[in-house]
């Protein structure tokens, strides 16, 4: 009993399947037949194509091709012409003065003793905006140095990096000492 139905599903299924594919043919030659009555004209605007674009005078249009290239042409020579002698002469300039004195940046502490020093001469001043200046540009200096803090990058642009325990607790007791600094946390006694 159970093999007569599974027996019927299958023919079901294989009923099915020739209907489908019975439509699908049907499908594709109605397609076919369209393309067949369009496939001519197709062919015949492919023709009209190929004769216009014969047809036409192809040498005028490639003459003032030629020109308007030609110029461009020039014009990029008399650039790369005027590039060169402006190198040379810029090479004799610094070759004339002893070549080109690269200043190097002082380390970030003379830096920052530089700009202290300036900070306290604002500071120092008769002038009331110049105090206010002092304190500004105070702030200003504390910021860059925090964010020239090396560890604190490496642990913000590379989160996945080990760093040795003591690294870290020295980090944290820098903090520590400067937020105590800045009055945040009580001292210790």
């Amino acid at each position: 009993m159970a093999e007569e139905g599974s027996d019927k599903k299958s023919d079901q299924k294989l009923s099915t399947i020739t209907a489908d594919m019975t439509v699908a043919i049907i499908a594709l030659l109605v397609a076919l037949s369209f393309l067949g009555l369009y496939i001519r004209e197709v062919l015949d605007w492919y023709q009209r194509l190929l004769e216009w674009f014969y047809s036409k005078n192809w040498q005028g249009i490639n003459f003032w091709l030629t020109i308007i290239f030609s110029v461009i042409n020039a014009g990029l020579l008399v650039f790369i012409v005027f590039t060169i002698r402006r190198y040379s002469r810029l090479t004799e300039i610094i070759q004339s003065t002893g070549g080109l004195k690269e200043e190097l940046p002082a380390p970030p502490e003379e830096e920052a003793q530089r700009q202290w020093g300036h900070i306290r001469d604002l500071a120092n001043s008769q002038n009331p905006s110049d105090w206010n200046m002092a304190v500004l540009r105070a702030d200003a200096l504390l910021d860059d140095i925090l964010k020239q803090h090396r560890l604190r990058n490496m642990i913000a642009h590379d989160p996945l990096e080990q760093h040795t325990r003591e690294t870290i607790i020295h980090a944290l007791r820098s903090y520590d000492q400067a937020l105590r600094d800045l009055g945040m946390f009580e001292e210790k006694v």
